[in-house]
């Protein structure tokens, strides 16, 4: 079609498009929240440990992009640094007390990596952005495992932690 209701057919199309688009997006949403939620209440701790692993580790994949994005090699090294450091991180803070020490040591890499944005964003190369995804990634995956531990009230925590995370993107 042509001319006035030409334009009014293809804005109508576009439209369907984008609310198939979107249709597709919610049952994906609602589909991995029925996933979450029935490994976070009906299997134990574990299953969302290894969840978490797996999902940081996905991270780190991304992240490897900054490294060298056409090198897999280097990508594959990058995930396997950052799944050994989730294992042996995991292995060193089981007391609380060594928890709370990572926790504030990656607290101090965000406030350098704050300062590091708002005065030299554009500095820095693949060295640098590999230790920012160590130092992002790893205290992120071990601190959402240490919410699931706690068996009485880990699930429920993990759950609104991750909803505050949702709703501030």
């Amino acid at each position: 079609p042509s001319g006035q209701w030409g334009s009014v057919w293809r804005a109508e199309r576009m439209s369907g498009a984008v609310r198939s688009e979107l249709q597709q997006r919610v049952l994906t949403a609602i589909a991995l929240m029925a996933v979450l939620l029935g490994v976070l209440f009906v299997l134990p701790p574990l299953a969302t440990m290894v969840l978490i692993a797996l999902a940081i580790l996905g991270g780190a994949w991304e992240w490897s992009a900054f490294l060298h994005p056409h090198r897999r090699t280097v990508r594959v090294a990058y995930v396997c640094l950052i799944g050994l450091g989730l294992f042996v991180g995991w292995q060193m803070t089981r007391e609380p007390g060594q928890l709370m020490t990572l926790m504030t040591v990656a607290f101090l890499w965000w406030c350098t990596a704050l300062a590091w944005v708002i005065g030299a964003p554009t500095r820095g190369g693949a060295a640098t952005a590999a230790m920012a995804g160590v130092f992002s990634l790893i205290p992120c995956g071990l601190a959402l495992m240490a919410l699931r531990q706690d068996t009485m009230m880990g699930a429920v925590v993990l759950l609104f932690s991750l909803l505050v995370v949702l709703a501030a993107d």
